[in-house]
Formats: structure tokens, C-alpha cells, sequence
């Protein structure tokens, strides 16, 4: 709804290397091209690096983007957003998968009340942290659980919150 209501369409380049065996990066970005319903269009750069470490039984990913997003607050037309975190993965058995994450994350909202403009309305950071297991009952069927905490900080007039889920479920593949 407005002043959010937009089409965003990305122009993207980069390269995947692999620098060694086990270790890979990858790199994208260019432009991103907002148009907003109500009026006003955007030109704002994304970027994307990923670097990815693939040992025997586990791997470890870190992955960083920065770019303007959906903002998160209502009344922001935009937030200039940057997201970084490392996830790893842990083959206990071949059966048997551990994955754990952590990701930050810090936006800063932009404007408010209107059209785009480039006055910042607030910043917010968030942490978040994953844990999981992954149980393969044969070629069809998985179970998971997985936990997750995160912590967000407080906005303008709003504040922050903490909270842990759970989840539980299987999977059918065919």
C-alpha cells in the first residue's frame, strides 16, 4: 500500500571462482530499478558476495548483501539494508545432518510519509541464530527440527522484541 506500492527489477553481473578445491566465491551486482505506484522511481545499487567452504562432511557459507529493500517499517518508502551471516552444515552420519546459522542484519528507513527521498527515518538492527537437525529415513522421506532466536531492536516509538520458535515436520520427496 501506498507510499510501498512498487515493482523492483534488478540488472545483475558477476562471476562464481573457485579458488581453491574447496573454497568458492561468488559475486554479483549492479542496479536495482524501483518504479512506485503512487509516484517517483529509484535507481539504487545491490550487491552480493558469497564465499563457500566445502570440506568432506560439512561446509561453512558466509554471505553479505546490501542494497534498498522493502522497508519494515509502515511508513517508510525504503530502507537501505545490509545482511550478513554464516551458515554451517555438519554431516554427523550419512544420515544425520547439523546446521547452524547467525545473521545480522541493519536497515536504515528512508522516506517517510511520502514519495522516495534519501532523508533516513530511523535505523534497526536484528540478530537472528539457527539450529537444526536433519534426519534422512530413506529416499523419500526426512524429518527436521529446528530452533530459532531473534532479536530485534527498538524503532522510533516502537519497541523491540526477542523470541525463540521452534519447528518440527517431514518431508516427501519424490
Amino acid at each position: 500500500s501506498a507510499p510501498r506500492d512498487s515493482t523492483t527489477h534488478f540488472a545483475l553481473a558477476g562471476f562464481d571462482h573457485h579458488l581453491t578445491e574447496q573454497l568458492s566465491i561468488n559475486v554479483l551486482g549492479g542496479p536495482s530499478f524501483r518504479s512506485f505506484k503512487e509516484d517517483g522511481n529509484t535507481i539504487n545499487p545491490y550487491t552480493q558476495v558469497k564465499v563457500t567452504y566445502q570440506g568432506g562432511n560439512h561446509s561453512l557459507s558466509w554471505i553479505t548483501t546490501y542494497g534498498v529493500e522493502q522497508p519494515s517499517q509502515t511508513l517508510a518508502a525504503g530502507a537501505t539494508t545490509l545482511r550478513t551471516g554464516l551458515n554451517f552444515t555438519y554431516n554427523l552420519t550419512s544420515r544425520l545432518k547439523l546446521k547452524a546459522g547467525g545473521y545480522y542484519h541493519h536497515e536504515e528507513n528512508q522516506g517517510v510519509g511520502g514519495a522516495p527521498v534519501t532523508t533516513s527515518a530511523g535505523s534497526q538492527d536484528s540478530l537472528n541464530f539457527t539450529l537444526g537437525l536433519n534426519y534422512t529415513i530413506n529416499k523419500h522421506f526426512a524429518w527436521h527440527v529446528d530452533y530459532e532466536h531473534t532479536t530485534e531492536g527498538s524503532f522510533g516509538g516502537a519497541s523491540g522484541f526477542s523470541r525463540n520458535r521452534y519447528f518440527g515436520g517431514v518431508t516427501y520427496t519424490y
